[in-house]
């Protein structure tokens, strides 16, 4: 306790001197103004150089989370000098990912710490907001798009009935946050596309009949994305499926080779099963918020992408279909025991399941089967379209 009253005691004491000496202390008023100004000085030589000017702004940031709980005060400065309005500019102007990186992470701690309702609206208000988030960026930089797509879920976190109307025109139905977010779903980073996911179940979240409407109508692409990447993860996983067949097969003919544990492709179809269980596990939480609307988009594109023609052709099939009988069995009935809140879908299984074969559509898919061999080799053909990913373009 001691320890600590002198140590209070010499920090005040250290801040009535600054202040006697005309030096701002860090928290302060007068530091805001003076940071505001060397923010200006460096406008002017086209802000150079840059690692100043990334301090600058983490300062400012630091400045203004403090105040957010201490100094009031300090956020009428912040809006009276246009500081936010400032940062965007830098975005536009400065091409440098260094201060993109800086800028997205302090606006995202901005968005996050603000508590005060009435300095949330000011900070959404004059449309700043999305010409932040429709900025185009360097998303080859694996470190922009990670705190790109992190601020996106943030300001999906502070969506509510009373602050969409920042984020979503209901006359010209345009959503630049939701349209922003959603281009990441194929990215090659998983985590980023855990984010992408969990900021439309944020957009969702959301009780607005207007947004309701307009996701109706948008989300369709993005479902129809998900369901393609749930049966290319299974093709890839009834692929290792075969390989290790083969592989262990040849182990146990030869006495002399025990089965491998840390085989490659094990480990492999260990990680496509996590895959999968995963947009398993996705799908049951947008079924849970009971969107009529948004479900039954969810529930036409699972059966008309997976269940019918992959689901349901392969396990109705002998040989030729797309999966082996035996995976594509397991699947459906995950599928029908993850989703209990989809009976559209459940229904349409029975449906398929009790009605006559003959009654099927089956497709002409063809696929390697078990006797077929199982090296890499002999799984040419893939009859998944498979989803690829495309980094946004400056048009989009």
């Amino acid at each position: 306790d001691r320890v600590w009253c002198l140590t209070l005691v010499w920090f005040r004491m250290k801040r009535f001197l600054d202040r006697y000496r005309g030096h701002p202390t860090k928290f302060s008023v007068e530091r805001l103004h003076q940071l505001h100004a060397n923010l200006q000085s460096r406008a002017s030589s086209g802000y150079q150089p840059i690692d100043q000017v990334v301090e600058i702004v983490r300062e400012i940031t630091e400045l203004m989370v403090w105040g957010d709980q201490h100094e009031p005060s300090l956020f009428d400065v912040f809006l009276e000098k246009g500081l936010f309005r400032a940062f965007t500019k830098i975005l536009r102007e400065v091409q440098d990912s260094n201060v993109h990186v800086q800028l997205i992470q302090s606006i995202s701690m901005l968005v996050t710490n603000v508590s005060q309702q009435q300095s949330l609206y000011f900070l959404f208000s004059g449309n700043n907001i999305n010409a932040l988030v429709t900025h185009p960026l360097d998303w080859s930089d694996d470190s922009v798009v990670a705190n790109y797509v992190s601020l996106c879920k943030t300001l999906t976190l502070r969506l509510n009935p009373s602050t969409v109307q920042f984020f979503f025109d209901k006359n010209t139905g345009s959503f630049p946050l939701f349209s922003c977010i959603v281009r990441f779903y194929g990215h090659q980073d998983p985590m980023v596309r855990t984010v992408v996911r969990s900021a439309v179940l944020n957009i969702l979240r959301v009780e607005d009949a207007a947004l309701q409407a307009f996701l109706q109508n948008a989300l369709g692409r993005f479902f129809g994305a998900l369901c393609w990447n749930l049966r290319e993860t299974a093709y890839t996983l009834d692929c290792q499926i075969r390989l290790l067949n083969w592989d262990l097969r040849h182990r146990l003919a030869d006495k002399r080779v025990r089965p491998d544990s840390a085989n490659p492709s094990l480990q492999q179809a260990d990680a496509l099963l996590h895959d999968l269980n995963d947009l398993l596990l996705y799908f049951n939480d947008i079924y849970r918020m009971n969107k009529s609307g948004v479900t039954h988009v969810l529930s036409s594109n699972l059966i008309q992408i997976v269940v019918l023609p992959f689901l349901l052709n392969s396990y109705l099939r002998k040989r030729g279909g797309a999966l082996s009988q035996a995976l594509a069995t397991v699947l459906l009935a995950q599928l029908v025991v993850s989703l209990p809140g989809a009976p559209e879908l459940v229904l349409e299984v029975g449906r398929v399941l009790l009605a006559p074969r003959s009654e099927f559509p089956f497709t002409s898919i063809t696929a390697p089967t078990e006797e077929d061999g199982c090296t890499s080799e002999d799984f040419p053909y893939n009859p998944v379209v498979p989803f690829q990913y495309a980094p946004p373009s400056a048009a989009d």
